[in-house]
């Protein structure tokens, strides 16, 4: 039962099947990098930081993986379960990829703050649970503040008087 291809926040709707199946495969390490980009290990210092610490770690595992004392199950524990680092440097689930945007430089000049509410904390327009798109410029909203609002988008308001007086000038 497949919903609108499109909502009025210009996001792509999808079906609830599809919802749950991605919700349950948030944390599962299902994307490789190289494959997908190698070229981020390269040109993002701080993904080629996690890489070499993520070849550390498989390497640390191998070692631990032979110890008796209990030692990896510690460390698996510390990972919170996440007994793929050790396996593979180059694999990633969304939510670790995720926790790479909340924490890296680049990633959040890339973010955006709440045009409506003006609030200092950022916002990316991944957040489906709490932001909306307006669909024509892509500027990204607080779910609560555009509730509030219910004027439209306040940034195509600006555009459209700025093209206004354009005109008129």
């Amino acid at each position: 039962m497949a919903l609108e291809s499109q909502d009025r926040h210009g996001s792509r709707a999808i079906c609830r099947q599809d919802l749950k199946f991605l919700t349950q495969i948030w944390a599962q390490p299902l994307i490789n990098l190289q494959m997908v980009n190698a070229s981020l290990y390269e040109h993002v210092e701080r993904m080629h930081l996690i890489r070499r610490s993520w070849e550390q770690l498989k390497l640390l595992g191998d070692y631990l993986g032979l110890c008796r004392s209990g030692a990896l199950k510690e460390l698996c524990k510390r990972l919170n379960h996440r007994d793929y680092l050790l396996e593979s440097p180059h694999r990633f689930s969304v939510a670790d990829l995720q926790q790479h945007v909340y924490h890296c430089d680049l990633c959040t000049q890339r973010s955006f703050i709440c045009q409506i509410c003006q609030q200092h904390d950022i916002i990316f327009p991944f957040e489906f649970d709490t932001t909306v798109r307006c669909a024509e410029c892509k500027t990204i909203f607080h779910q609560s503040c555009q509730a509030v609002v219910k004027k439209g988008c306040p940034h195509c308001a600006r555009q459209r008087k700025y093209q206004e007086q354009n005109v008129f000038t």
